[in-house]
């Protein structure tokens, strides 16, 4: 009888200290957040006209934003982006200018863009951004002077009295270059083509890469020059320290 005792008593002891721990060692099952509740949500895209006025000069100084250079049959500046971002645009005088809040951030669709469309003939355009693309389409202007930190240039069915661009970080591809008085091309980390110019001269050279003009290899993986008429009064002036370049 004591012994059965013990053993009523053992076991009710060994149910006590299971129960205990159970309550003190519970799982937790936790369901993923929502989007919804997630605190980096995307922000509101908008495309909104920013100006109408005409211009004759384009004056684009901006620190995190792509530009696109339309012809149309009207002026007027288009920005495409999240909501809060701080982008100007005022016509005083003929001058355009556009400039940012200097404010670099991390997109995580796309970068905002500035559409500016053009109907006439500009008597100059410069355009100084820090980190983002220039695209332009069918263009005639004066002088040209574009400086970018980081970003590529396109552009197609260019005219330019004269011009001097040059990108630190980026490619350029220029699809029918016609210029009057010389154009100047350089970059320091990037590839360089141009197809379809009326240059009279040429000066291309890099350092580190390929070069191909009027569709012979002059040199490959190496530096190489070409030096065609440098004295005439048209001449395309090409230069990369680490890039190819193509001429045709």
């Amino acid at each position: 009888m004591t012994k059965f005792k013990t053993k009523i008593l053992s076991a009710i002891l060994i149910a006590g200290i299971g129960a205990s721990l159970s309550g003190c060692y519970k799982v937790v099952v936790q369901k993923p957040a929502s989007e919804s509740s997630q605190t980096n949500k995307a922000k509101t895209r908008i495309t909104k006209t920013l100006t109408e006025k005409t211009f004759n000069k384009i004056d684009i100084n901006v620190s995190d934003l792509d530009v696109e250079i339309r012809k149309s049959n009207k002026a007027e500046v288009l920005y495409k982006g999240v909501k809060d971002s701080r982008i100007n645009a005022k016509v005083i005088g003929q001058t355009l200018k556009i400039t940012d809040s200097k404010k670099s951030g991390v997109y995580v669709e796309e970068e905002p863009k500035i559409i500016v469309y053009v109907p006439k003939k500009l008597t100059s355009l410069t355009v100084k951004n820090s980190d983002g693309d220039l695209d332009i389409d069918d263009l005639k202007v004066g002088q040209m002077i574009v400086d970018l930190a980081d970003g590529d240039v396109s552009a197609r069915k260019l005219v330019a009295d004269s011009g001097k661009l040059s990108s630190s970080d980026g490619d350029v591809d220029i699809l029918d270059l016609a210029s009057k008085t010389g154009f100047s091309i350089s970059s320091a980390d990037g590839d360089i083509s141009v197809s379809q110019n009326n240059a009279t001269g040429y000066y291309l050279t890099t350092t580190d890469g390929d070069l191909d003009f009027k569709g012979k290899r002059v040199s490959s993986f190496d530096s190489g020059t070409v030096k065609k008429k440098i004295n005439s009064r048209n001449v395309l002036h090409i230069s990369t320290a680490d890039g190819d370049i193509r001429v045709n």
